[in-house]
């Protein structure tokens, strides 16, 4: 059982052609692989989506926690303070004193 020799061009033609399939099959991979880098759902694309929107968010949180803040200072005022009673009462209920009058005046033409 003796091996057949094969012509030497024969062999460089098969190890050009094995370089060439290894290639295009680690090419292929390469590129797959970039792909999913900056377009799969866990990708640079996606990252940078999800960044913008933590931004939003915490900056909606932000002013959350300024309106809260503000919030709670009226309660305390409303809980404490006669002369901030009164107030509101004037403006948002139109009370008034004994012996005041009020004025409204529609302010459209």
């Amino acid at each position: 059982m003796a091996k057949e020799n094969r012509p030497r061009q024969a062999i460089i033609e098969e190890q050009k052609r094995r370089r060439l399939i290894l290639g295009a099959v680690g090419g292929f991979f390469i590129v797959y692989f970039i792909f999913s880098f900056i377009f799969g759902d866990s990708g640079l694309l996606s990252y940078l989506r999800m960044k913008e929107m933590q931004q939003q968010l915490s900056n909606e949180i932000e002013q959350l926690h300024q309106k809260n803040a503000v919030l709670r200072e009226e309660v305390r005022s409303l809980r404490s303070d006669p002369e901030y009673i009164e107030q509101i009462a004037r403006d948002q209920l139109g009370m008034a004193k004994d012996g005041e009058t009020i004025y409204k005046f529609d302010d459209t033409p």
